[in-house]
């Protein structure tokens, strides 16, 4: 497996550092809308784990929380546009709580809200098994939330290499406003 970056990259908002992260509930917006998600922030971009209930979301944010992530939300994720882009948050009654079904309630570090980055499709088998052919494994795909396109892709929960995986897409991706890269 080669070490080179992707031949494309992802697009994703800006940073919010810990201080600009809201330490509780995130801000009151008229209609966000409610996606059966849990979320973190990773150094400030919002992370959407998406999938059905009991494919690993809550595991998968343990472990990426475990390596310095912040929980926003668990299960129940609402994502808004502001100004900037697409925001993800959840309900204040949840904050800081990820719910295991083998530990029960964990108290975790928390941020109320941070942009939206990147949403993971959650699919045990990963790409294959959510029929994407073996030609866009590892191009950039979008999702439609919130009226905005955001950069996703579909990951294995099951696999341990899952959440280095999240937070290299982060790394590797250019900052705001940047051309993305046709080449390597």
């Amino acid at each position: 497996m080669s070490s080179s970056l992707p031949s494309r990259r992802l697009r994703v908002p800006a940073a919010m550092t810990d201080a600009d992260a809201a330490a509780g509930a995130p801000p009151a917006v008229d209609s966000p809308q409610v996606i059966h998600a849990t979320s973190v922030a990773i150094d400030g971009r919002g992370v959407l784990l998406r999938g059905p209930s009991g494919c690993g979301k809550s595991e998968l944010a343990l472990c990426l929380v475990d390596a310095g992530a912040r929980l926003i939300a668990d299960d129940v994720s609402l994502v808004w546009a502001d100004r900037l882009g697409a925001v993800v948050g959840g309900p204040p009654q949840q904050h800081g709580r990820l719910s295991l079904a083998d530990l029960g309630l964990l108290e975790l570090p928390a941020v109320g809200s941070a942009p939206l980055a990147l949403v993971v499709d959650l699919v045990p088998g990963g790409g294959a098994a959510a029929n994407r052919p073996a030609s866009d494994w590892g191009e950039p795909h979008t999702v439609h939330i919130a009226g905005l396109d955001i950069p996703s892709f579909v990951a294995d929960p099951n696999l341990p290499s899952t959440p280095a995986k999240i937070r290299a897409l982060l790394r590797w991706a250019p900052p705001p406003g940047a051309a993305a890269s046709g080449g390597p």
